[in-house]
């Protein structure tokens, strides 16, 4: 099929065919999940039966791995904490996911009795918005040039990167798009209802009072601390606390030696050939100035009352007239667009992210200097464009970045490599304890003691206590390689309780406390229902009361303002129904949050964004209905991964 995709790529157009035969929707996977072993060994796992093969496991993960570099490279300090928190930072864990995840549909797609033609799959590489949201793990974007094609030298030389063969990529590409129609499919379940529109755009538009309670726990805590706590009260709370979460006892403590070897002093040459390779592969991390356009446009605007349809009519005339005239573009602007526009409609020099999103699409489509668009839908209402001139990306000259390509390629094969050294160094130090030092000298390691308690949830913390003591291991953390031997182990152990008992009195207070004010809260509530205005109940509870003004959930500053005090703002905008109430505890602080009005229904303001609304509930509803079909796939399949790539999937080096 890639011999006729290449052909229809070459071709001056093409007729997009699609088959979808759906045959009974009917799962017969066997309903529970193996995590254990299983699997034939040249398989990673197996999907119903089916295996995923232990090569095709390997290539994502490494796909997987320079993803991650690459984000961490993007967000910065803050890259390992925003990954975990995604869920994206085990390389191994999140290949072995995809590719099950990919094995699941595929199958569905295999009992419908979906395919696809050649014709289809080629109008999908001709599509570039569909290539970057789709298929994107396939074709890298500096495989795109200016025009959204796909440069095949690029592509190829991509492929050859990860050992995959065009035959391969025709066989990727073609269930990637059956996956994608299956989804499609799934999607069209969804259909939001007007009640759910309605509540959407109540959310966003209309605006809410809320009664505010916040119990004073400072003032309850000094009444507890006043009264004191004997000494029986204490050690029932000590052993209590101890017995059920072992709160205070000692953490276990661990002493490691760490050598750290840094990739630039780990003795890796890299040669002219693999920094030109790199800079032919990574171009677009080096652009200088991106791709430019000019252009002239003519805007018809949609004046409150218009009828769209008779404007884009209008529209539709002026550019039949300018597709056979190019050269009246420049009068037809200055006599069609707002007096606003001068000059032609002329429109200088702009980068992609600067402008409409579907007015850039269109002029960046246009192929050659007075070009002119279809009409074109915009935020700004219908417009017509004419290509002026553009400007091509520019691009860092190689000698500018070489310092850097050389560093990102020693940090990619220093990854390759590290692990593999250090599991031979620890071999041989078994054998030969001198060989550790002569490693750690030619590799530029450098030696520190550490200790770490159990309660220290780091990445090198967990990677010390899975050891036993004299165990060796190596990771790699902060782009630098670690080589940990754990040298001695403190075990936990339970202090006595004059030892802590300061600790220990504090917390009873804290404790009774908040008993106390959970205890309060149901009474304090029933008495605001009762009571037009609780603020006669204040010698009875301690509490304190705001009333908001009106609140719109889009209200940024008014929302920021609530935050900082330290009021649960996401349960309050969560109430729907006036009179609703909620008691929240937050940090050891009680709220009792109330809705009290909403402002009227608007229908003139709730027709102008219907629409919006709805396509937004849609695209959301439609993103849980995928999700949720996806979770029952899993749910219904039998999955055996080898006990090897399971352990790897749930403690990765990277």
């Amino acid at each position: 099929m890639i011999t006729e995709i290449r052909q229809k790529l070459q071709g001056s157009g093409f007729k997009i065919v699609v088959w979808v035969i759906l045959i009974a929707f009917a799962l017969s996977f066997s309903p529970y999940l193996f995590k254990g072993s299983g699997a034939r060994p040249n398989a990673a796992a197996t999907v119903n039966g089916t295996q995923i093969a232990i090569q095709e496991y390997q290539r994502r993960v490494y796909q997987e791995t320079e993803r991650i570099d690459m984000l961490r490279q993007q967000l910065g300090a803050y890259a390992d904490s925003l990954l975990k928190s995604l869920g994206m930072n085990n390389p191994r864990k999140m290949a072995l996911q995809a590719l099950i995840q990919e094995e699941l549909i595929t199958q569905i797609a295999n009992k419908l009795g979906i395919t696809v033609s050649a014709d289809y799959i080629a109008s999908k590489l001709y599509d570039a918005e569909y290539i970057v949201q789709e298929l994107g793990d396939l074709i890298p974007l500096y495989a795109l040039d200016q025009q959204g094609n796909i440069n095949m030298s690029l592509l190829q030389k991509h492929l050859e990167r990860y050992g995959i063969t065009m035959q391969e990529f025709e066989h990727k590409l073609e269930e990637k798009i059956r996956r994608s129609l299956v989804m499609e499919i799934v999607g069209l379940a969804t259909y939001p209802t007007e009640q759910t529109i309605q509540s959407r755009f109540a959310d966003m538009f209309l605006g809410k009072k809320y009664t505010i309670i916040t119990l004073a726990f400072d003032k309850i805590l000094n009444n507890i601390k006043s009264a004191g706590v004997n000494s029986k009260e204490l050690a029932d709370f000590f052993a209590n606390e101890n017995r059920k979460n072992h709160r205070y006892w000692v953490p276990e403590k661990r002493q490691a030696a760490i050598w750290t070897f840094n990739p630039e002093q780990y003795g890796l040459d890299i040669s002219d050939q693999e920094i030109k390779a790199y800079y032919d592969n990574h171009k677009t991390s080096f652009i200088k100035t991106p791709a430019q356009m000019k252009v002239r446009h003519i805007l018809f605007e949609l004046p409150e009352g218009a009828n769209p349809q008779e404007i884009q009519t209008k529209a539709q005339e002026i550019r039949n007239e300018l597709v056979q005239n190019p050269s009246l573009f420049e009068q037809l602007a200055n006599k069609h667009n707002p007096s606003t526009i001068k000059k032609g409609g002329l429109i200088d020099f702009f980068s992609k992210g600067e402008k409409d999103q579907a007015f850039e699409r269109a002029a960046f489509r246009l192929q050659k200097d007075g070009d002119i668009s279809d009409v074109v839908t915009t935020a700004d209402g219908f417009e017509i464009i004419q290509r002026v001139e553009r400007k091509a990306t520019s691009y860092k000259p190689l000698e500018s970045v070489k310092k850097e390509i050389v560093k990102r390629v020693q940090e990619t094969q220093f990854k390759q490599l590290f692990s593999h050294d250090m599991t031979r160094l620890i071999e041989s130090i078994k054998k030969n304890p001198t060989a550790l030092n002569d490693s750690i000298q030619k590799k530029n390691g450098i030696k520190k003691e550490v200790e770490k308690s159990r309660n220290d949830d780091s990445p090198l913390a967990q990677k010390i206590f899975k050891l036993k003591e004299g165990d060796w291991v190596p990771m790699i953390e902060d782009g630098k390689g670690l080589l940990i031997n754990v040298t001695s182990i403190q075990k936990s152990y339970e202090p006595t309780l004059d030892t802590v008992k300061n600790q220990v009195e504090q917390d009873w207070y804290r404790a009774k406390a908040e008993q106390q004010q959970r205890e309060m809260a149901p009474s304090l509530l029933k008495a605001i229902h009762e009571h037009t205005d609780a603020r006669g109940l204040e010698k009875k509870f301690a509490f304190t009361q705001e009333t908001t003004s009106w609140i719109k959930n889009s209200d940024k500053e008014q929302l920021e303002k609530l935050s900082k005090k330290g009021i649960p703002v996401s349960e309050l905008i969560s109430l729907e129904k006036v009179g609703q109430s909620e008691i929240i505890e937050r940090d050891g602080q009680l709220f009792i949050l109330k809705l009290d009005a909403i402002e009227p229904f608007d229908e003139q303001l709730y027709n102008e964004h219907r629409q919006k609304i709805e396509a937004a509930a849609y695209q959301e509803e439609k993103a849980l209905t995928q999700r949720a079909f996806v979770a029952s796939l899993y749910r219904n399949a039998t999955i055996k991964t080898t006990e090897l790539i399971q352990a790897n999937s749930e403690d990765s080096l990277s």
